[in-house]
């Protein structure tokens, strides 16, 4: 349960932004932080989480969604997610897989430094980063090689 709820509810195609309220309700709620485990309600309100209990909330909501029989659970990281870019831009970019992941529970992702070229210079950190930034909708960490072109010889220049 994580801040990316307009890019998730998009992925989904709900036409709801993170400016409104949304209440989800009959949801199977897991919550390994708090050891939460239960059907309960769960209120959103400007893109935040605003109640989590069994008890309908007395608030008004925008709009509701009937969860029954499905989980809601903290958004899942994937931490070596290959994303395509840079270097096989004509397969996938992250305007692509970015919703795609995000539809799949995913909302943070880190990719991995074996792209083309391989991400070992502060200017290619740079590149993916503003690239991931268009895309919006996840939390992209970028991992840096740990040596120049992964050849495993010279240490990159990246300070």
């Amino acid at each position: 349960m994580k801040k990316n709820n307009e890019a998730t509810l998009a992925a989904h195609g709900s036409r709801l932004t993170a400016h409104e309220s949304l209440l989800i309700s009959g949801a199977r709620v897991l919550n390994p932080a708090s050891t939460l485990d239960t059907i309960a309600y769960v209120g959103i309100h400007n893109g935040v989480i605003a109640h989590v209990g069994r008890e309908k909330p007395r608030e008004p909501y925008a709009a509701h969604l009937s969860a029954r029989g499905l989980w809601l659970i903290p958004g899942a990281v994937d931490l070596c997610a290959r994303l395509r870019e840079p270097g096989a831009a004509h397969k996938a970019t992250f305007r692509t897989e970015a919703p795609a992941a995000a539809a799949g529970g995913i909302t943070t992702v880190c990719i991995p430094p074996d792209t083309r070229p391989v991400i070992d210079t502060p200017s290619v950190v740079d590149r993916v980063r503003a690239r991931a930034a268009k895309a919006g909708g996840l939390d992209i960490h970028v991992l840096g090689a740990l040596t120049q072109g992964l050849a495993g010889s010279a240490l990159p220049d990246m300070a």
